[in-house]
């Protein structure tokens, strides 16, 4: 599993940094995705389907509500292509 963390741009989102962690089973990875600029950081699950998943939020070091920020889907689809 590679550990490489890559900075992505999202249209209709912060800049992250995105980095593969775990794997969930044989159709789904677990990522963590940092927000650059203010702290905020996520655990996401992404299937091969495009489904995804927060998992765990954090806002700096306090564990938040999990919601899922508008911006996932595009990831997910980001994840998908590469």
């Amino acid at each position: 599993m590679s550990t490489t963390r890559k900075v992505v741009e999202l249209t209709g989102g912060p800049e992250v940094e995105v980095e593969h962690i775990d794997v969930v089973d044989e159709d789904t990875g677990r990522f963590e995705v940092d927000a650059v600029d203010d702290g905020r950081r996520w655990h996401v699950d992404i299937s091969r389907d495009g489904d995804c998943e927060v998992v765990r939020a954090w806002d700096g070091n306090i564990i938040v509500d999990g919601d899922e920020p508008d911006w996932l889907f595009e990831l997910a689809s980001l994840a998908l292509a590469s």
